[in-house]
């Protein structure tokens, strides 16, 4: 099991995706926007996962977590619009 460099790109995208979002939960929760952004940079982040658990092998071994995780995809789009909205 070797990292390459696009499994660590996406490693650290997805971990900058998390830490994003719990930096906007804590500190920026008082904007109602905010609520939105911070879960739309959760749901980045677990994407980010999910491309990389791809990459590594994950689901040959844990099919349904591939369940789980790609389904995250479909609820960016709705994000993205109350967010615009608010």
């Amino acid at each position: 099991m070797s990292l390459s460099i696009i499994d660590a790109i996406l490693l650290i995208g997805a971990a900058q995706g998390l830490l994003l979002a719990t930096l906007i939960f804590h500190k920026y929760r008082a904007f109602f926007a905010n609520r939105f952004l911070g879960l739309m940079m959760l749901f980045y982040g677990i994407i980010f996962f999910d491309l990389f658990f791809g990459e590594m092998g994950v689901y040959e071994r844990l099919p349904r977590l591939q369940l789980v995780l790609s389904g995250i995809a479909f609820l960016v789009p709705p994000l993205h619009y109350f967010y615009a909205k608010s």
